[in-house]
């Protein structure tokens, strides 16, 4: 039998986890309605180049391509416009294509008979040299003239540049390889999907 005054201690033994209320449990998050998404209405991107022509009174020319996506953008896309100061960029272009990198380092000197042309970088450096990397920035980047005329050049001359995609059959002439600005044939030099498209 067991005594009480037993009972009492082994009572009061007990650790106070044990004498305590279980806690409730924490009621559950309310869920979360994500906010309503609002899609932006479609860009008339036609209607928007329309304006810009008349306000400029002149014609555009687009043709975007989104490389990640492969979306594009086109405007008179397939209609022909002359090069300009266009083709500087196509010719930068043309020489990464076709040289290793180590050519960019290449050496060019700048004559003063090289000069004839707007030409904002290349005419600090008359007399001296500049490299393959730096006429392509010049060209790309400032348009300048003459570091366009170097690299085409650099690539042929204008005979080789007519092979590539964006140049038709029929380019128009100009002397020392500069595009004129306006077209000496009923149709101008190319289109803008196709100085955008390779192959």
């Amino acid at each position: 039998m067991i005594h009480r005054r037993t009972l009492l201690l082994g009572v009061l033994a007990l650790p106070p986890a044990a004498c305590a209320a279980r806690p409730a449990a924490a009621p559950p998050p309310p869920a979360t309605t994500p906010p309503p998404t609002t899609s932006r209405p479609p860009v008339d991107t036609a209607a928007r180049f329309s304006t810009l022509e008349r306000k400029y009174r002149t014609r555009l020319g687009v043709y975007a391509v989104a490389t990640g996506s492969g979306a594009t953008l086109a405007y008179r896309a397939d209609e022909r416009f002359v090069f300009c100061s266009t083709f500087k960029g196509l010719v930068a272009a043309a020489v990464l294509d076709g040289h290793p990198l180590s050519y960019l380092d290449t050496k060019v000197v700048i004559t003063r008979s090289d000069v004839d042309s707007i030409s904002p970088v290349t005419e600090h450096h008359i007399g001296s040299t500049m490299t393959i990397r730096q006429l392509c920035d010049a060209a790309a980047r400032h348009s300048d003239g003459t570091a366009g005329n170097l690299l085409m050049r650099a690539i042929g001359g204008p005979a080789t540049a007519r092979t590539t995609r964006a140049t038709p059959r029929r380019p128009a002439r100009s002397p020392r390889g500069l595009p004129p600005t306006r077209p000496r044939h009923r149709t101008p030099p190319t289109t803008p999907d196709r100085c955008s498209r390779r192959g």
